[in-house]
């Protein structure tokens, strides 16, 4: 009686763990598809840009200026917690590091997607986070644009956008 249930236990975990880890597709930026007007409900405010190993490192300031609630996937998908205050841009998530193309086109950077996965969080009212990134080792100038959402998780809810300030990587 034991044997089956365990089997079965380890099967919903390993299929609840895969759902976790797939990150939903990536946007691309075209000439076709400007930015979209800022919302002004965050400050992005970069704190750090530092050469690693095989990469640059995106640290900043994400503060939530506004009197409402937002959500966003910008969570570490192994923490459980509704609200982390380590935020992430990285591959398939709504925060995303891009690099200007030309006077008005941007395309995200290379980067690569989380270990274990990404989730929604909520990014409180006046609440303050951190966020971190990497990036390919390309001289330019880049952003941070962050997607964020009234409700978590709503296919038909229109998302919402706020920008860093321009900053360079040499």
């Amino acid at each position: 009686m034991r044997a089956p249930l365990l089997v079965a236990l380890t099967i919903l975990g390993i299929d609840a763990c895969s759902t976790a880890t797939d990150p939903p597709a990536t946007e691309t930026r075209t000439a076709e598809t400007p930015s979209p007007p800022a919302d002004h409900n965050f400050r992005i405010a970069i704190e750090q840009v530092q050469t690693r190993s095989g990469g640059i490192g995106v640290v900043a300031r994400v503060t939530n200026t506004s009197t409402q609630d937002f959500h966003a996937m910008v969570g570490d998908g192994f923490n459980a917690a509704p609200e982390q205050s380590t935020i992430f841009a990285a591959l398939g998530t709504h925060a995303v590091i891009e690099r200007r193309v030309s006077d008005s086109v941007w395309e995200p950077a290379e980067t690569g997607p989380l270990v274990e996965g990404s989730r929604f969080v909520l990014l409180s009212a006046g609440g303050g986070y951190t966020l971190v990134g990497d990036i390919a080792p390309l001289p330019g100038v880049y952003r941070i644009r962050l997607k964020y959402f009234i409700r978590s998780n709503d296919p038909t809810a229109e998302p919402l956008h706020d920008y860093s300030p321009d900053f360079a990587v040499q």
